[in-house]
């Protein structure tokens, strides 16, 4: 049903501590709870089953789902590290996106659950601010960190399930 008009005062907020809301850059975390104090939004926090598998999950449909659309002169004009890496990608195999497509499925029930008890899910879109170009690297509370593998943590999920997201 759709929401009435109004200023969004009374929406139910849903956080996902385990894993959107672990391992975050201080600013940032800080940054995101005041944004939503700000809100005036009731905050419950909900466990979402199967989020912990986000990160795989997300990044085995990302990979396979492009391998079709790759071509011979796609492959000779990559360089050689991006050649392994798609060699190695079509060595992955079937179950593995079987099972990916099973988490998606748990996520999609347990996302649809989660919607019974809150208007909207919240969470940081990315752990850490922005890293420079020529040294790609974030720095979480648990070290450093490649930034990819963390961003794709915090936004697998909307990939996965198809629902709308807003940074």
């Amino acid at each position: 049903a759709p929401m009435p008009a109004g200023d969004g005062s009374g929406l139910r907020a849903g956080i996902v501590r385990s894993p959107f809301w672990e391992n975050l850059d201080p600013e940032v975390e800080e940054a995101c709870r005041s944004a939503l104090d700000a809100t005036g939004w009731h905050v419950d926090e909900l466990e979402l089953p199967g989020a912990e598998h986000t990160r795989a999950a997300t990044v085995l449909r990302l990979t396979l789902e492009s391998l079709p659309e790759l071509g011979d002169e796609d492959m000779a004009a990559a360089n050689p590290l991006i050649r392994a890496l798609i060699k190695y990608e079509m060595l992955l195999p079937a179950h593995a996106l079987t099972r990916a497509d099973r988490v998606r499925s748990l996520l999609r029930r347990s996302v649809a659950a989660a919607f019974e008890r809150c208007d909207v899910l919240v969470w940081p879109t990315v752990p850490a601010p922005a890293p420079p170009i020529e040294d790609p690297t974030i720095q979480l509370p648990s070290g450093p960190s490649p930034a990819d593998p963390p961003n794709v943590r915090q936004t697998g999920l909307g990939n996965l399930t198809g629902i709308p997201g807003i940074s």
